[in-house]
């Protein structure tokens, strides 16, 4: 009889640790914070924006309107990426026309100037989102709208009809 005690008493011990473990479990799985959206990491960064902001779900970035090329804001892994499409480069551009372009790279503190396989030109800057506020990426937007705009006057670019996916940094 102290046998079967002793051993009911075990077993039960060893349930109770089981059960307790998978409930440990199972609250640790439900309380673990998930990844926020793309529009739920820009939304406070841009709540205070200057600018007029536009979000578009299909693209799951934030679009602004300039005069010039619009801007874009978007997530992309750990960075917050401010990016401009400025257009297709002409057939008829010389070639000294897009090196004194691509040379701007280097006097460039942020952002760079890229011209991708299908001649699409960009301009594109990249900030971690650990070290962005929303002031820093105002001046990111202007900055990037700034950069377009002065391009799009230097090169001869098309717009085509369905605009390119957006490139990976």
């Amino acid at each position: 009889m102290p046998t079967i005690r002793k051993s009911l008493s075990t077993l039960m011990l060893i349930v109770a640790l089981l059960l307790g473990g998978i409930g440990l479990a199972l609250y640790a799985a439900d309380s673990t914070p998930k990844k926020p959206t793309p529009k739920e990491t820009l939304d406070p960064l841009l709540e205070q924006s200057q600018w007029k902001i536009q979000w578009v779900e299909t693209a799951q970035a934030y679009q602004i309107a300039f005069k010039g090329p619009d801007v874009w804001v978007r997530v992309s892994g750990d960075y917050i990426v401010v990016h401009s499409y400025i257009g297709r480069v002409a057939r008829d551009v010389s070639a000294t026309d897009l090196m004194h372009l691509l040379r701007k790279n280097y006097d460039l503190y942020e952002g760079k100037f890229a011209i991708d396989k299908d001649l699409d030109l960009w301009f594109m800057l990249s900030t971690p989102k650990r070290i962005l506020d929303g002031q820093e990426l105002n001046k990111d937007i202007g900055y990037v709208a700034a950069a377009a705009g002065s391009a799009a006057t230097l090169i001869k670019t098309t717009k085509p009809a369905v605009i390119p996916a957006t490139p990976k940094p």
